[in-house]
């Protein structure tokens, strides 16, 4: 009776089990016969419709599975709590992240409103240091990565904006703009800290004057960063890393944009108009109609005499933003110095589209004009414009001082980058780009002379 007993409890099913049980054929399981074949397998394939295709249109008619399946929050509120648990670890500090998962969790910093950043982030120093704040599980996993107890430091913001700029409102150019983040102390023993920049980025400037310190107890200091956008439309995305040695990390937004720019942008991206009968940018020919308008032919050394960086760049500020008039500047010099930097930061330089063996040549007049009218448009005309602008001022010798040989000095530098480090080969190819700008000019003069329109 008990050996019976025992022998039904053994046999019988667990309900839950069978429930969850994937079914197995038997090892005994006889061969189908041919006629059960024939019933169990699909109809015949027809390949017809991808004769001829390509390999790449195959892949895409039966695209691979994916080769790893990864948790896509069905919400904000599970997307939340997601990085909540990944920046619980990332600000623990130590190497409690993978590469891969920091990248994911920058670039949802970066992507999502900085409230909703912030709150994630807030939340995730606040359970660090209060443990009755985190779920069990999460502080015992943590515990097992990191042993060591956070100092209690807090920083002032974890958004660097330089005083409200973002995507939507554009870094002014060339101007140095500043932030103060305060860090604080709350612990018990001193902490110190360390400032990791991002990566630079080309054509902006990022700065701490403290990068790294030491905190007493119940001290703070202020960390005061500075910033520069030195070229037009660029994107600033990334993370400035706060880290506090055996403590959290903190992990603060770099969102910017700079404002565009008339100079040094691709000419595809400005407004062209029609100036001395020819087509330039509108940039071109509104500092020339100003310099013109203020008499700045006849003013002495003109394209020769320098001038104070803010001064121009209050008139650069002008042109970038499309609201500059004749009367936004009367200083024909910081007009014309304007003229030579628009074609210093253009890329490439107007006779950069030339090889630089191309000057070997160029001993004459004729030989120079030849290769003036071998550039390609739209640089030719470029060439020509700017031509046309300095036999002008030549014209006026007598009284400003820039005849041809003062002003092929003077603008040559502009039109042509050296390659290469080699000091003395930068020299001699200025000299000759000098002479090409030099017998270019006095062709224009001599035209100018046989044609009455002196």
């Amino acid at each position: 009776m008990a050996a019976s007993a025992v022998a039904s409890a053994s046999t019988d099913p667990d309900p839950e089990f069978e429930a969850n049980r994937i079914p197995v054929a038997p090892s005994h399981t006889r061969s189908a016969k041919p006629s059960e074949l024939t019933q169990l397998t699909h109809p015949p394939l027809d390949v017809t419709p991808y004769f001829g295709k390509t390999v790449d249109e195959l892949l895409g008619l039966f695209p691979m599975p994916p080769t790893s399946v990864s948790f896509v929050p069905a919400n904000e509120e599970e997307e939340d709590e997601k990085f909540f648990q990944l920046m619980l670890r990332a600000c623990k500090g130590g190497n409690l992240v993978s590469p891969a998962e920091q990248a994911e969790l920058y670039d949802w910093l970066l992507d999502v409103d900085p409230a909703r950043s912030l709150n994630v982030q807030e939340k995730a120093h606040e359970c660090l240091e209060n443990k009755k704040l985190m779920g069990k599980s999460m502080m015992l996993s943590l515990k097992k990565l990191s042993k060591s107890e956070p100092p209690g430091v807090i920083i002032s913001t974890y958004t660097l904006d330089f005083g409200g700029f973002s995507l939507g409102t554009p870094l002014p150019l060339m101007r140095h703009v500043h932030q103060v983040l305060t860090i604080t102390n709350k612990g018990k023993n001193k902490a110190s800290f360390v400032v990791q920049l991002p990566p630079k980025v080309p054509g902006f400037e990022i700065s701490c004057d403290n990068m790294t310190d030491t905190l007493k107890k119940k001290t703070s200091a202020d960390l005061k960063f500075t910033c520069r956008a030195l070229a037009g439309e660029v994107l600033v995305r990334a993370i400035v890393v706060i880290e506090v040695e055996g403590g959290t990390r903190h992990l603060v937004r770099l969102c910017l944009m700079s404002e565009s720019s008339v100079f040094g942008c691709p000419l595809s991206k400005l407004e062209w108009v029609e100036d001395l009968g020819l087509r330039v940018p509108a940039p071109l020919a509104q500092l020339r109609g100003a310099l013109y308008q203020h008499d700045g032919l006849a003013a002495q050394n003109i394209f020769r005499e320098g001038v104070a960086d803010p001064a121009m760049q209050a008139v650069k500020d002008v042109l970038n933003r499309k609201s500059f008039a004749p009367t936004a500047c009367r200083d024909v010099h910081v007009l014309a110095n304007l003229i030579k930097v628009w074609y210093r930061e253009l890329n490439p330089n107007v006779l950069n589209t030339l090889p630089p063996t191309a000057f070997d040549s160029c001993e004459s007049e004729a030989q120079c004009v030849q290769m003036l009218k071998s550039l390609e448009q739209p640089h030719q005309s470029l060439m020509y414009w700017l031509l046309f602008v300095l036999a002008d001022v030549a014209l006026n010798e007598e009284t400003n001082k820039m005849g041809t040989r003062n002003l092929s000095i003077a603008i040559a530098p502009n039109l042509f980058a050296a390659p290469g480090s080699d000091p003395l080969q930068a020299l001699t190819l200025s000299q000759k780009v000098v002479g090409f700008l030099y017998h270019c000019l006095t062709f224009v003069l001599h035209e100018r002379h046989y044609s009455g329109s002196m």
